[in-house]
């Protein structure tokens, strides 16, 4: 049995071949229609015909035994709302440099007066334009009625309010559309960013995990503050804050794992659909 090893990135194919308990490794060809036939015949060099064809064959045996499903686009009404929200994120990046530009521009000497005025006016339009998309968001949600119940029971975790239920909600369909509702929560955890990747190469290699950050950036941003508001308040966030404090535990370390942690719940309540039970988190801590 011979297994091929191929490390992809952009420009080049990384090679290792297992044979017998020992690997080889291969000069790196260009992730090009030129290199993928150096592949091939550096393959030829290495291990026979026959061995080639049982490679081809694993991987065939393998796609038939282990289909992937079909893949089915988000209901619309998600798909839609998911738009929405990402239009919104444009906007306020938008109205964002142009405030920052206005306030760069005050007190400057020599600037005419009319490019303070327009960023004003583009200001104005940019804050009609993102207040237009915030009432298209409470249509939508309002016009959907298991959407909206769906949100009502999310808003009962502590940690989830106005300002975040509704990309919330469209995350943890997201992933219960993905996996076909039988994903785990430590996944979910894993596909918003919010889970610990250690430093495994280099001289880097003994230091402390980080957070992967991968998945969506502006809902991070949204859990963070959703936990910095509950970690404030008298509910389960709060008590399970202050015990990974009372443990040690650095207050931003913590914190994130309050994220987590609101996470979580909200996954199990968009399951169960029934909303947050405190008295069963605390039996549970």
């Amino acid at each position: 049995m011979v297994t091929l090893g191929i490390d992809v990135s952009k420009d080049t194919l990384a090679l290792a071949l297992w044979r017998e308990g020992t690997v080889q490794v291969l000069d790196p060809v260009p992730n090009t229609p030129k290199g993928w036939e150096q592949l091939v015949g550096a393959l030829a060099k290495q291990v026979s015909a026959a061995a080639l064809i049982r490679l081809d064959v694993v991987l065939a045996r393998y796609g038939a035994e282990r289909p992937l499903p079909l893949w089915q686009p988000l209901p619309s009404e998600v798909s839609e709302l998911e738009a929405l929200l990402r239009r919104r994120e444009e906007v306020k990046g938008l109205l964002q440099q142009e405030r920052n530009r206005a306030q760069q521009l005050k007190g400057r000497p020599g600037m005419h007066q009319a490019v303070p005025a327009r960023l004003e006016r583009v200001i104005g339009v940019l804050e009609e334009e993102l207040a237009q998309i915030e009432q298209a968001i409470a249509d939508h949600t309002a016009q959907h009625h298991e959407m909206q119940q769906t949100c009502a029971r999310l808003r009962s975790v502590p940690g989830v309010g106005a300002k975040n239920v509704v990309p919330l909600f469209v995350t943890l369909a997201r992933w219960h559309h993905l996996t076909g509702g039988t994903g785990t929560s430590r996944g979910l955890v894993a596909s918003v960013g919010l889970d610990p990747q250690p430093y495994e190469s280099g001289s880097s290699i003994h230091r402390h995990a980080s957070l992967s950050r991968q998945g969506d950036r502006s809902l991070r941003r949204v859990l963070y503050m959703g936990a910095m508001g509950a970690v404030r308040g008298d509910n389960p966030v709060r008590a399970f804050y202050q015990r990974l404090v009372g443990r040690g535990k650095a207050k931003k370390l913590a914190l994130v794992a309050a994220m987590r942690k609101v996470l979580v719940w909200a996954w199990a309540v968009f399951q169960s659909g029934l909303p947050f039970d405190a008295a069963k988190t605390e039996r549970r801590a």
